[in-house]
């Protein structure tokens, strides 16, 4: 849902930054400044916040990108994969600690965290049916908590 917030994000604000960019929009800019209006100094207060916030959206579809294939794993995969996608995951996830502007601070990495840590536990939750556990074959049903427990 994270990567998917801010594509949905960066595509709105890639379409307004280009729609203040034709050139019909330039010359109509061109105009106030000619007759010094009061209207631009709030109007590139306005669009220095977007472009500011159209940056930090690419950025962080950028980086998410990086981990989506490690959330798919997470989602779709069996608890082994999942077993196998952590590390590699937690290793993105430094990454994009350490070179992202945005999630470099840790009050916009917990949230991410706490998310991929509820999937991780929902899919726990899914995989292992408590009441039919002890319905099913012993050894599958150790199996499963074994595996369970790994992650």
């Amino acid at each position: 849902a994270e990567i998917e917030f801010w594509r949905a994000r960066n595509a709105a604000l890639s379409t307004l930054c280009e729609q203040l960019n034709t050139p019909n929009a330039r010359r109509m800019l061109e105009v106030l400044e000619r007759v010094e209006s009061q209207l631009l100094s709030g109007f590139y207060g306005f669009y220095g916040e977007l472009e500011k916030r159209y940056i930090e959206a690419k950025d962080n579809v950028k980086f998410l990108a990086t981990l989506e294939r490690h959330f798919k794993h997470i989602l779709h995969g069996s608890l082994l994969q999942i077993i196998d996608t952590l590390p590699s995951m937690m290793n993105a996830l430094r990454m994009v600690w350490v070179i992202s502007r945005h999630y470099k601070e840790d009050q916009r990495m917990e949230p991410l965290m706490a998310r991929i840590a509820w999937e991780v536990a929902n899919k726990i939750s899914n995989q292992i049916n408590v009441r039919t556990i002890f319905r099913d074959n012993a050894a599958s049903s150790i199996k499963l908590i074994t595996e369970a427990q790994a992650v």
